[in-house]
């Protein structure tokens, strides 16, 4: 893995500077114009697009709270509990994900409370990721090759490296971390539909211009996954740090510096392109800034037990492992 993490594609767009935030969806032309309105031959409108994202299933601010609540040391169980049942859609999603059968609890839990005294807190924290967000990502994405399970596991280990990485070179929060890498490709849901069209031309781009998957995202559509998921945790209310991370995880370094959040959740994911999780038809077609493990200090030896810890909790999860129920089709 650390001849793996010094040798990956590097990226040498150096004045790059993406949006800390998005507040408007634009058009990208090839040459780096934007506009308002359709782009291609896929019809696709920043209307069209704010449909997807409101035909979503919705991550609460309760479920971010929750998962955020979860992680603190200190925090305690009826802190947890209070906090969850302020949602009444929330809470009972809890309850279903913690009476998984692969918790193999010795009596089904009927509240919040009880998964917490039966499963304990790190447990309950799964069990708060399922139940946030398995209607979002337990789906198919035939655009970029990817099956529901692909798509939920690519998630969630995102989260998982985000945090990992977060937890090495001493990050104030990892939770927040692991919220933004598990949004992190929620813009790709969105684009699907038109993936599923433009896949060949996209592979002929990227073989044409010797770009990356996401530029070649770009060109092709108008829009890219990074900057359509922002605009759907603007949506979801999601905090405006995470949002700014979902929108950067590609090129976290701005004028010169990695933007801390995103930088975490961009080395995440490469972390998990290297373990092979969930990556599609983009295969290794990503690029590594280097930047980003000098701002953090990132070594191999670090990278190495990052890798470790990563598969080792992907594999010891019960609950991270269950497949979630069936998505609500989007419109």
């Amino acid at each position: 893995m650390s001849e793996r993490l010094r040798s990956y594609p590097i990226s040498n767009d150096t004045g790059a500077v993406r949006p800390s935030s998005t507040s408007r969806l634009m058009v990208r032309t090839p040459d780096g114009a934007e506009s308002h309105g359709h782009h291609g031959n896929f019809g696709i409108t920043v209307d069209l697009l704010l449909s997807r994202i409101n035909a979503l299933p919705v991550l609460t601010p309760t479920a971010v709270r929750a998962l955020q609540l979860a992680d603190r040391e200190m925090a305690s169980a009826r802190e947890i509990v209070a906090l969850i049942e302020t949602d009444v859609r929330f809470g009972p999603r809890v309850v279903k994900a913690a009476n998984a059968p692969s918790n193999h609890l010795p009596r089904p839990v009927a509240s919040v409370n009880d998964a917490i005294l039966l499963l304990g807190t790190t447990a309950v924290r799964d069990a708060l990721v399922v139940a946030a967000s398995r209607d979002i990502f337990f789906r198919p994405l035939e655009g970029y090759g990817l099956t529901a399970e692909e798509v939920w596991a690519h998630a969630v280990a995102c989260a998982t490296a985000s945090e990992i990485v977060a937890d090495l070179i001493g990050y104030s929060n990892r939770m927040e971390a692991f919220v933004a890498g598990l949004l992190h490709d929620v813009g790709k849901i969105i684009l699907n539909d038109e993936m599923i069209l433009a896949t060949d031309q996209v592979r002929e781009h990227i073989v044409r211009e010797n770009c990356t998957y996401i530029d070649a995202e770009r060109a092709v559509l108008g829009f890219d996954h990074c900057d359509v998921g922002a605009r759907a945790g603007r949506t979801w209310a999601v905090p405006q740090h995470i949002v700014q991370a979902i929108a950067l995880h590609r090129a976290p370094v701005v004028l010169g510096q990695t933007v801390p959040l995103a930088g975490l959740v961009h080395l995440g994911e490469m972390l998990c392109s290297m373990a092979g999780i969930g990556i599609g038809f983009e295969g290794l077609n990503m690029t590594l800034d280097t930047r980003v493990l000098r701002d953090f200090k990132f070594t191999e030896e670090m990278g190495d037990i990052a890798i470790g810890r990563l598969i080792d909790k992907m594999a010891s999860s019960n609950a991270l492992q269950t497949p979630p129920a069936e998505p609500a089709a989007m419109s």
